[in-house]
């Protein structure tokens, strides 16, 4: 199997907490960033990268925690990636937008190389929002600096795109009424029209739509929970805007011709166009940390936060024994690709099983009852979860299958949600 993608496990540690961080923050990260800044330093990882997907990668994505404490390193290994994979010709990597300047000789010598940049930084509105779900002075000290960066880039010849990262949590949302929904979308037309004024470079350029707002996935969420995401979207749909869901759902329509012949390019691409890696193979950055003993006890006794709600010692040998292959052994890694074909090719099984458990759930009231009444109105919604919305590491820990998807996520977007988007496509 020829990979393009790879995640590469960059930092153990960050400086924030955000309140929904899908990383438990636990006292052993600061030694696992040390192990991890020695694997980049010698080396190893990419050494690791290159025995588990082959020197074909063309796109490598930086994760953890925040790349941005490591660029001096990567800085320095941007000719060792360029060595071993002679193809690559596109980096990416989410950032807090906590600093510029360790960004920008990142960025220029990426550029010398060839190699064109995505950074996805994270900015979840107004100080209402951004200040309250991260730091104090977020709002204004993140744009700020992208506005550095991008002042600070006007010779590169390769191209450089920001994409915004918002992330709503669901009191965030059912604190928004019509002006602040209007003060949210407001406040990111201005926040672009600044750093566009600022921008010299047109190689540079903000990603369209990236405004839009996300909610906090996964979550344990309700059925009064899906109900209050319903209203949101509603919301926002009366004020002329969009959230990323609709932006989604539109692109699924677009793309419906490509579900018969390639449902894998539609969903998400681990095991499939690409592969994790740190100090073991995983599925995808978010399940880094996985592979240490002391980072689980400690984040399972620590923490009730969404990712270790269901945790326990069974549920991480399994993720060890079949979702995290051994970098030096071939025959592991080709068990592992053989485990997610399981999660790519059996789309019949993926939909059947999202129908079968949302018409349970419209029987008990946990869903909209339309769900039994219509079947079309059913398949799609089927479709659509299974593919822009199916994370197999989410659906691992909570149900212990890769193909079986947790009630709680039909819940969040049953209850009303899926149809407010299909009203404003219609």
């Amino acid at each position: 199997m020829q990979f393009t993608g790879l995640e590469i496990m960059v930092a153990g540690t960050c400086p924030l907490n955000c309140s929904y961080c899908y990383i438990p923050k636990t006292p052993g990260m600061d030694r696992i960033h040390r192990d991890v800044l020695v694997s980049l330093e010698d080396e190893s990882v990419f050494k690791r990268a290159f025995n588990l997907a082959g020197g074909g990668i063309e796109n490598i994505g930086f994760w953890g925690t925040e790349p941005a404490i490591v660029m001096d390193v990567l800085t320095d290994k941007i000719p060792t990636m360029k060595r071993i994979f002679p193809l690559l010709r596109h980096i990416s990597f989410s950032t807090s937008g906590i600093a510029a300047d360790p960004i920008i000789p990142f960025v220029k010598a990426a550029s010398r190389s060839g190699i064109n940049v995505n950074i996805q930084v994270s900015l979840d509105g107004p100080d209402f929002i951004s200040d309250v779900n991260r730091f104090s002075g977020a709002a204004d000290i993140v744009p700020n600096n992208v506005k550095k960066i991008v002042s600070a880039l006007k010779d590169i010849q390769a191209k450089l795109v920001i994409n915004w990262k918002p992330t709503l949590t669901l009191q965030n949302m059912k604190e928004m009424d019509d002006s602040k929904i209007r003060e949210y979308f407001d406040f990111f037309k201005r926040v672009n029209t600044e750093i566009i004024s600022a921008n010299k470079n047109p190689n540079i350029r903000i990603a369209e739509h990236s405004a839009a707002p996300t909610p906090m996935l996964p979550g344990k969420y309700t059925a009064l929970d899906g109900v209050a995401f319903a209203e949101f979207i509603r919301r926002v749909h009366a004020t002329g805007n969009r959230t990323a869901h609709t932006i989604k759902m539109i692109d699924f329509f677009r793309r419906t011709a490509e579900f018969k012949n390639d449902k894998k390019r539609m969903m998400c691409g681990a095991g499939n166009s690409f592969m994790a890696v740190g100090g073991r193979g995983f599925i995808c950055h978010r399940s880094f940390f996985f592979d240490d003993d002391d980072y689980v006890d400690a984040a399972i006794a620590g923490t009730d936060e969404w990712l270790v709600a269901k945790l326990n010692r069974k549920t991480v040998e399994m993720l060890r024994k079949w979702y995290m292959p051994d970098p030096d052994d071939k025959g592991d890694i080709e068990r592992y690709l053989h485990v997610m074909e399981g999660f790519h090719r059996f789309n019949k099984l993926a939909v059947s099983n999202i129908e079968a458990a949302t018409l349970e759930l419209a029987m008990v009231g946990q869903v909209d009852r339309e769900f039994l009444d219509d079947p079309v109105y059913l398949r799609l919604f089927a479709l659509f979860m299974s593919t822009a919305s199916n994370c197999p590491f989410e659906n691992i820990l909570n149900t212990s299958s890769a193909n079986v998807m947790p009630f709680s996520m039909i819940r969040f977007h049953g209850n009303g949600a899926f149809r407010e988007v299909i009203k404003t496509i219609r």
